[in-house]
């Protein structure tokens, strides 16, 4: 542990080093942080200890203990760590590894890695937050999103599925004339979908669709979202209409039937059905462009 005043401090089994902290002996050394693995420990120095070191910035962590894994051998300017955005802000050791996250975002980790995958596996991106365990570590990126690597046995490095993984999709989807009744609708508005350009996602269709939307277990509580475009025809003022379903039905996870009529939102998922007394009103607004609406339950 570190105390209030930046000392380190280790008690316990003195095998391994353990207990032999790094600079012990100097009285114009501290620590902001430790972290211990199995047979190893790690410690941050605060930036007074680094320069009284003469050490380079971002060379603001030091390890003890043993090393016949490579525990202590903290990644350095030989392997590309060079620069202040480089300097440690946050370390956590697992069994025989450690993981570092400097202040520029990233994730360096080293010691027994190369059998779990813990150095060619690390995620890309812009982390705030990282956990170790015993061969596996976890992060969370600036958008809230957790990703794990390493060790997999019991799969602790398999994060669970999630609208970033998994997103809510449409499984299936028709317009077919039959599933209505010509007097739903007397100007025989519905036709034949087309599929659009696979690389966009997109459904034509002229007024009405049919489909079955999933929403993965894990999925957050709102994210299902649909948004039609007018394309051609007579102009849309209000267009594009983005779709957002807040009711609880439609958190939960699993299979969803839908009907989409632009002559009303209202319908139950078979229009044969008629209106779903369940919704009592479709509230729409402008936001940022798009029109919104949503069905309140």
């Amino acid at each position: 542990g570190v105390t209030q005043g930046g000392i380190t401090l280790c008690w316990g089994d003195d095998g391994h080093g353990r207990l032999d902290v790094a600079f012990r002996d100097e009285t114009d050394i501290f620590w902001e942080a430790v972290t211990c693995g199995d047979r190893h420990c790690c410690g941050m120095l605060t930036k007074y200890s680094v320069s009284s070191k003469a050490f380079r910035e971002e060379d603001n962590v030091v390890c003890w203990g043993n090393d016949w894994m490579n525990q202590l051998q903290v990644p350095a300017q030989i392997e590309g760590r060079t620069g202040s955005s480089q300097k440690f802000k946050q370390i956590e050791a697992g069994h025989d590894h450690t993981c570092g996250l400097t202040v520029g975002g990233q994730i360096w980790c080293w010691g027994y890695v190369e059998p779990y995958g813990l150095v060619e596996d690390i995620p890309e991106g812009n982390f705030t937050f990282i956990a170790s365990g015993g061969r596996h570590s976890c992060a969370i990126d600036v958008n809230n999103l957790g990703y794990c690597w390493g060790l997999n046995m019991y799969r602790q490095a398999q994060v669970p599925i999630d609208d970033r993984t998994i997103p809510p999709s449409i499984l299936e989807y028709s317009n077919d004339p039959n599933d209505i009744y010509i007097y739903d609708d007397p100007w025989n508005r519905v036709t034949k979908y087309v599929e659009s350009d696979p690389q966009f996602q997109a459904i034509h269709t002229f007024q009405h669709i049919h489909m079955t939307l999933y929403l993965p277990e894990f999925a957050l509580p709102g994210s299902v979202r649909l948004v039609f475009t007018q394309e051609y025809g007579t102009p849309d003022p209000y267009s594009p209409h983005v779709m957002l379903f807040v009711t609880p039905e439609f958190d939960y996870p699993g299979k969803h039937i839908l009907n989409v009529s632009a002559f009303d939102l209202r319908y139950y998922h078979d229009m044969r059905w008629g209106i779903n007394g369940n919704v009592r009103s479709v509230e729409s607004r402008i936001v940022d462009g798009y029109t919104e609406h949503r069905l309140v339950d």
